[in-house]
């Protein structure tokens, strides 16, 4: 349970820094901590150059101080050249054929004790990302699979953050809806897009941007009323997907007060896009707070709700079929369920499948 509570708090770290109401020291020293890490960096707003160089914003916290490597450093290369979003984990380095023989082991990392070493790269936005390190000395035994799984599961909460940190308070709501959300100006242009209105947007099946104006299939332009602000009742319509059988649902209806002024710019109306092919659940975070799952099992419960049986989940996870069973019958126990219909209706019916998942776990064990 030590490491359930220390991951929500991580979370909120995380969500608060994004929001104004802490800053990036703050979770990279309690992640520092939590690891027992020798060293965390979290560096921002780095050009994605592909250089193996993170030039941005540095927030550091140390154990003790290595000084500076100038030459070729294979460990930042590797994560580079990964999949942004994919951590890349390295090991008693010292056992390593091809990095235990770099003139940067050797020179530096050996001399310093520097043995076992966790990095990611997060797409923050166009052009930029950010890097973040956790690094273990060869006194400390090396990342545990809980551990790992545990930085694996921050992961989204970090690039969901780091790309929506504006410091604006009131917007972590807005950019952890299980909805895209988009703002709009009285001209139709687009303001501010959270996370999945990008991914959509991004996806061109439907839903476009073209400069700042918003392209939607099927629909010509928006109503008078929309583009004064004036909208009675919200406006409800679909948008077909020349990819895909299911259209898009969406609702063009009023901004909430909290969000009507951001960066400076009127919003008018406010788009809310859903996918129906898609399902919502509670955060693993939230799971893991809320019931007491493992990160394991709080991934095992979400990829269950997602392909709604149980070989495709041990599928998904490359699992055993024996392994699936038993993360089942826990998490039955765990969360008091007696059936797998009965658990995917508790979770997509959660308060925190609608309410965001930068929701703290015990405010919704509270509402549950």
């Amino acid at each position: 349970m030590g490491l359930i509570s220390e991951f929500g708090k991580l979370t909120r770290l995380v969500y608060d820094a994004a929001d104004g109401a802490g800053n990036w020291m703050d979770f990279v020293n309690e992640a520092g901590r939590v690891f027992d890490a020798v060293h965390a960096v979290l560096t921002t707003e780095a050009p994605d150059r592909g250089t193996g160089m993170a030039e941005g914003a540095s927030h550091l916290w140390v154990q003790y101080h290595c000084g500076a490597y100038g030459g070729r450093d294979p460990l930042m290369e590797r994560a580079w050249r990964l999949p942004r979003g994919t951590l890349s984990l390295v090991q008693q380095i010292d056992e390593d054929p091809v990095l235990a023989n770099s003139d940067f082991y050797r020179s530096f990392l050996a001399h310093n004790g520097l043995r076992h070493f966790m990095h990611v790269l997060l797409p923050q936005g166009p052009g930029r990302v950010a890097f973040f390190c956790l690094t273990r000395s060869d006194q400390k035994p090396p990342f545990s699979s809980d551990e790992i799984e545990a930085v694996e599961a921050l992961m989204p909460h970090l690039q969901r953050a780091l790309r929506s940190g504006s410091g604006a308070h009131g917007m972590t709501l807005f950019e952890t809806s299980p909805y895209g959300l988009i703002l709009l100006d009285r001209h139709g242009r687009t303001i501010c897009a959270n996370n999945l209105a990008l991914g959509l947007l991004d996806a061109l099946d439907g839903v476009s941007l073209k400069v700042d104006f918003l392209h939607l299939a099927g629909l010509r332009e928006m109503t008078p009323a929309a583009r004064s602000g004036g909208l009675a009742r919200p406006i409800a319509f679909r948008i077909e997907r020349p990819r895909a059988d299911t259209p898009l649902t969406a609702l063009l209806t009023a901004v909430p007060e909290e969000w009507r002024r951001h960066e400076g710019r009127d919003a008018v109306a406010l788009l809310v896009l859903s996918d129906p092919g898609s399902t919502s659940y509670p955060d693993a975070a939230v799971l893991m707070g809320l019931y007491g799952l493992t990160p394991r099992e709080a991934r095992f419960a979400q990829t269950l709700v997602e392909t709604r049986g149980m070989r495709p989940t041990s599928n998904e996870l490359g699992i055993s079929p024996e392994t699936a069973r038993r993360h089942l019958k826990s998490v039955f126990e765990k969360t008091r369920t007696h059936s797998q219909s009965e658990l995917i209706h508790l979770l997509v019916r959660h308060p925190a499948a609608f309410l965001g998942q930068a929701a703290a776990p015990e405010v919704l064990q509270r509402a549950s």
